[in-house]
């Protein structure tokens, strides 16, 4: 079997349904602040001597650089892969996060998750807050009582001391591992012809007003540029979505050459388990990419790409079955061609035409 690539495919257009575009989206964004700390000591406000600062300075010891602070950096990680869990309920679209309706309140859910993964990981970092503190007081000690820098034992206690004030406060911990959510709503089609319908009634009560034809172009305007700017946003929401199932597609169908059901027949046991390892990440993989398509398809396909959720589905279980190797082969292989059917024939939608929309005036 080949590898099947996205070139020279052709696509079918065909008409947007209108009553599709009748769901409300959601504009969701999540920050993480406070994810990295670091400390800066300025050495000369200190009272050293000329000498000892230039060995202060060029001595290469990290004293920030203390467990307390690798931690941070090992829950920071740990957020930025959950908030991408998280990110995959939305559409990136024109450099914003988009949730469906439908999505929404699953997508709270895994914010509300991520929110209080937080809390736990700062709280965390609050109980090794002390041990930490130690541990630069510890670290700042043994550098000044080193003999080349010249410091006398009666003033490096003060100096510590003084130097210890530089290090985070339990009040800074606390603004660290913070997530916050930004999300404002992208109305539907109808609540925007709603909205255009209480202009219009307010525009009655100015109608015998002086400027009333200002008035009423000026509403005409508004009007035309708010479905524009919404038609706009679906059809860029539309495209990428139809592009990323595409790619999903084009993904599995290159898959499915590399899956061996058979293990090799070889002694070499490092050659079996690369074997299984691929296998099981080709699986791995696959699971992935239908959770994904089932985010997808919820935009308002229709036609084919049905077929090819359907069709990747039992291209999962084909590959976790126990059925012979033959027959898994040959299962592979037609759906292999099934999934290449359902590529060439991924529909294209389209929203109408701004002249379909309801003129209000």
């Amino acid at each position: 079997m080949t590898a099947i690539t996205l070139q020279n495919l052709q696509v079918i257009s065909v008409p947007r349904n209108l009553k599709l575009l009748n769901q409300n989206l959601f504009g969701f964004s999540i920050a993480l602040k406070g994810t990295s700390k670091t400390i800066s000591i300025d050495w000369n406000k200190f009272g050293f001597s000329e000498e000892s600062l230039r060995s202060l300075k060029t001595s290469g010891v990290k004293i920030s650089n203390v467990t307390l602070f690798k931690q941070l950096d090992e829950y920071a990680l740990e957020l930025n892969r959950q908030r991408k869990k998280v990110e995959e309920r939305t559409l990136f679209v024109s450099e914003q996060r988009v949730v469906t309706e439908s999505q929404i309140n699953l997508a709270l859910a895994d914010y509300q998750e991520l929110k209080e993964l937080a809390d736990e990981l700062r709280a965390r970092l609050h109980g090794d807050y002390l041990s930490g503190a130690a541990e630069f007081r510890e670290r700042i000690a043994s550098l000044l009582s080193t003999p080349e820098f010249q410091i006398p034992v009666d003033e490096q206690l003060l100096k510590v001391d003084e130097i210890c004030q530089s290090f985070i406060s339990p009040e800074e911990v606390n603004n660290l591992l913070r997530v916050e959510l930004k999300i404002y709503k992208i109305p539907s089609l109808q609540e925007q012809i709603q909205g255009q319908t209480k202009l219009k009634n307010d525009l009655t009560a100015l109608r015998k007003a002086e400027r009333q034809q200002q008035a009423e172009a000026a509403l005409a305007i508004a009007q035309k540029e708010d479905l524009i700017r919404s038609k706009e946003l679906r059809e860029g929401i539309f495209a990428k979505a139809k592009l990323e199932i595409e790619n999903i597609v084009a993904q599995q169908i290159e898959a499915i050459t590399k899956y061996e059901p058979d293990a090799p027949n070889t002694n070499s046991q490092q050659k079996i388990d690369a074997h299984f390892k691929r296998n099981n990440k080709i699986r791995a993989k696959l699971a992935s990419h239908l959770k994904r398509m089932q985010v997808l398809t919820e935009i308002g396909f229709e036609g084919s790409v049905k077929n090819a959720v359907s069709q990747l589905e039992d291209l999962s279980q084909a590959m976790n079955s126990n059925i012979s190797s033959i027959n898994l082969q040959q299962s592979l292989k037609q759906l292999q061609q099934e999934l290449q059917t359902s590529l060439n024939q991924i529909e294209q939608i389209q929203t109408p035409v701004l002249e379909s929309a309801p003129i209000l005036l």
